[in-house]
């Protein structure tokens, strides 16, 4: 499902950087290194002195006075948690909208003297739920939200998150009863912000596919964030109704408004994987490679078109990324690695491995197709036999997903 201006579920209150011309995520500068990017790896000595190790984002060209004014005020004021939210606001929203991991841990660093306080500021729970939320702790996440709420139980934003992390884990009854709360305070534009993924996913699509529709008018005058949102919502929708041109005219007029916008690429490039237009798909993903999710398609891409130089060198670029993330003791993204070992690594049993406990923790869209199809290729489907159940309990409508069904149990 797509998400929202700043958690591409629901839209959040963080601001936005302010400078003109952020919104590009292509990079302009290169840093040489001759340091390991990997904790207890060797050094590593570019063979060459023009390889390009790192590239840094635009945004810290276009945004550096705004960027240097925020932590400015903070080094006057370290114990200003005004400052700290700020600060961290916007290195949050800069990490979402380049996909750049380093900017949330500038994040975390700048939240340290709250971060294990029960009684933070409001502000702080919430930033940190976020961060919480993007290393998959959801429980944790939910507690910062809880504690939010406990004092302001009116608190819209609180609220609205809280039911998108139910939403994400498939806890749907309790998404569900916290969008009642949020009903009776929320204008009815935030209200279906909230409701229409949900709606999306819980055998009431053709509502959600119009009531999205619907939202097109006001949600020009909300800014260009609800128009995106509004845009990705209806093609993940219209995919899931199993009409593929209305979605791809969904993604391409969210693209022309925003040719960098990575979820609306990644959706877009997955509709035309589906339909074999891997040869396709490569020029739009080519210049937003530093994104993880857009690198793996555009290597499933290059398989697809039989460019074999891009997928040997891109294939490289993600065992890399994979092996970093188990070297530094972390888990790398059960999404993107599940998907990975299947369709670039031709290992479906380490693919249906990765995918199940990633299903544990998340449930999407995305997360269950990818347990299916292992499931699929590794000849267990016994193994995709919960995710099945869980739709059917749900009467998730999706157009995607019940070809695989229909294969798992064929006889």
């Amino acid at each position: 499902m797509p998400a929202s201006p700043f958690n591409r579920n629901f839209p959040g209150p963080v601001p936005r950087p302010a400078a003109a011309g952020w919104r590009s995520s292509a990079a302009v500068a290169a840093v040489w290194f001759a340091v390991s990017v990997t904790a207890g790896a060797d050094p590593r000595v570019p063979a060459d002195d023009a390889e390009v190790l790192e590239t840094l984002p635009r945004v810290l060209f276009h945004a550096r006075d705004e960027l240097a004014g925020l932590k400015d005020a903070l080094a006057q004021h370290p114990d200003d948690v005004d400052a700290a939210r700020r600060l961290a606001g916007y290195y949050v929203q800069i990490g979402k909208r380049e996909s750049d991991p380093r900017f949330y841990g500038f994040a975390r660093a700048t939240l340290a003297p709250w971060w294990e306080r029960d009684d933070a500021p409001a502000a702080v729970l919430k930033l940190r739920a976020k961060l919480k939320e993007r290393d998959h702790d959801y429980a944790a996440a939910r507690e910062d939200l809880a504690r939010v709420l406990d004092k302001a139980p009116d608190d819209g934003q609180a609220l609205i998150e809280t039911a998108n992390l139910h939403w994400v884990q498939g806890r749907y009854a309790d998404a569900r009863a916290v969008l009642e709360r949020l009903d009776a305070l929320a204008d009815p534009f935030a209200a279906a912000f909230a409701r229409i993924p949900l709606d999306a996913v819980t055998g009431r699509a053709d509502a959600a596919y119009a009531d999205a529709k619907a939202m097109r008018t006001d949600a020009s005058a909300r800014g260009a964030d609800a128009v995106q949102w509004v845009h990705a919502m209806s093609a993940e929708i219209a995919r899931a109704l199993g009409d593929d041109d209305a979605a791809a005219r969904h993604f391409r007029a969210g693209l022309a408004d925003d040719p960098g916008d990575l979820y609306l690429l990644r959706g877009f490039a997955d509709l035309m994987l589906d339909q074999g237009r891997g040869a396709e798909a490569l020029p739009i993903l080519r210049d937003h490679l530093a994104d993880t999710g857009v690198l793996l398609r555009a290597a499933i891409a290059a398989r697809q078109s039989g460019a074999a130089e891009d997928l040997a060198v891109w294939r490289d670029r993600l065992a890399r990324r994979f092996d970093e993330i188990h070297r530094r003791g972390g888990t790398p993204h059960g999404r993107y690695e599940s998907r990975f070992l299947l369709e670039i690594e031709d290992q479906p049993a380490e693919a249906l491995r990765v995918a199940r406990e990633n299903w544990q923790l998340q449930r999407q869209h995305r997360d269950t197709r990818n347990l299916l199809e292992a499931a699929l290729a590794a000849g267990d489907s016994a193994a995709a036999a919960p995710a099945v159940a869980f739709l059917r309990e749900h009467g998730t409508q999706d157009a995607v997903l019940q070809p695989l069904i229909d294969r798992l149990e064929a006889p």
